[in-house]
């Protein structure tokens, strides 16, 4: 069966880099950070950087990332749909995606659940995401001001008088890993999810079968869920 998306990794080349700085621009959003060519080729060098493509002409639809400063603080980025790809859930998709990465870095194993930080840093008047995220499965934390020159890509935030941009940060309660781990195994082995009203495959190395092995099960089996 075609379904109408697949959820892939970036490719590590200059030409995946080139789209998704092309993507980004044509699809402008103040609310969202804004990363140099340089920080979009590191992201898919890392493997950290998602993209959805439309199965109908091979567009790019959407991107996620994840960025990691350490093996257990993990933040959430770059979630842009762009307009005709709208209302379809494809940003839940990729959330999907996004969350269960930390999980299936490396062999899966229930010992690394429950102890990780995934957070999403918000714009306080980014609507969209504050959306998606107003789920019992974030946690909103009080109101952040952050320096805009040693964090990278929010010179553009709207400051306070004291020069500091106001962000919220969502932060994922890991209680609800298991439920991200179903969802991402339905939206592989189905391509369906409750509230995505489009079918999306997901062609991501550590989330498919392979090698006789699959690491979404394992981790579920694991966990006994």
């Amino acid at each position: 069966m075609t379904r109408d998306y697949t959820i892939v990794k970036a490719p590590q080349d200059d030409a995946a880099v080139r789209e998704i700085c092309a993507f980004l621009q044509a699809e402008p959003s103040d609310f969202l950070r804004r990363l140099s060519e340089d920080d979009v080729r590191e992201l898919t060098r890392q493997g950290r950087f998602y993209l959805a493509r439309s199965n109908g002409d091979g567009a790019l639809a959407g991107t996620i990332y994840v960025r990691s400063e350490t093996p257990a603080h993990w933040e959430i980025g770059g979630a842009a749909v762009a307009a005709a790809h709208r209302a379809s859930g494809l940003a839940r998709a990729l959330m999907v995606v996004a969350i269960v990465h930390p999980y299936l870095q490396e062999r899966a194993s229930s010992e690394r659940v429950g102890r990780h930080h995934i957070e999403a840093l918000v714009r306080p008047d980014n609507e969209r995401m504050k959306r998606l995220v107003a789920q019992p499965e974030f946690c909103p934390l009080p109101e952040r001001r952050l320096d805009p020159q040693p964090v990278r890509g929010i010179a553009h935030f709207p400051r306070d008088a004291a020069g500091l941009a106001p962000v919220l940060a969502y932060v994922f309660d890991e209680k609800y890993a298991p439920k991200y781990l179903r969802q991402a195994l339905a939206l592989r082995d189905a391509g369906r999810l409750d509230g995505v009203k489009k079918t999306v495959a997901i062609d991501v190395a550590g989330l498919r079968c392979e090698d006789g092995r699959d690491p979404l099960r394992e981790l579920l089996e694991e966990l006994g869920a």
